[in-house]
């Protein structure tokens, strides 16, 4: 890839269960509020990784190495845009998890999972994306639910915070 740089990314997220005290469709700012953040009874990840950054035929593309902490050792993640078109995001993971998710304010999009047995297919519903990422690092938020064969299973919130090393 052209222009690439390395770069330490922080990645906080919350895996839930959906309840009827988290409110679907709310505002960016709320969903990543540190009260509501701190208060959703949640699978949480609060982890840094060494990985890249490049930008390359138009499109900006995180890569890293998951690790132990999230279940996904061996595994690589891409998070990928295209520079025109910063509000549809890919996140790619390849290696022992093949996995291939888009995100899209407003859209349930049909995503994948192979797990060497068989293809998995779940719909991602991303009801909030704030991508403010660059050449020269930044954030990106996404508020998504999953969906398995028309039921919300899981609610989550990410945030990536990319700096250059």
């Amino acid at each position: 890839m052209k222009n690439t740089q390395k770069v330490m990314i922080n990645i906080k997220s919350a895996h839930f269960t959906p309840s009827d005290g988290y409110v679907k469709n709310v505002s960016l700012v709320d969903p990543f509020a540190a009260e509501l953040f701190d208060s959703v009874d949640a699978q949480r990840i609060d982890v840094d990784y060494s990985g890249t950054l490049a930008v390359s035929r138009g499109r900006l593309v995180i890569r890293y190495d998951e690790s132990e902490l999230t279940g996904m050792p061996g595994a690589t993640t891409e998070v990928s845009f295209a520079l025109d078109n910063p509000n549809i995001v890919m996140m790619q993971r390849t290696g022992t998890v093949n996995t291939s998710f888009c995100f899209e304010k407003g859209e349930r999009i049909e995503c994948v999972q192979d797990t060497g047995d068989m293809t998995l297919s779940f719909v991602v519903d991303t009801d909030a994306l704030s991508n403010e990422l660059t050449q020269c690092g930044g954030d990106l938020k996404i508020s998504y639910g999953m969906e398995v064969r028309g039921s919300l299973v899981q609610r989550s919130l990410m945030h990536l915070a990319v700096s250059l090393v």
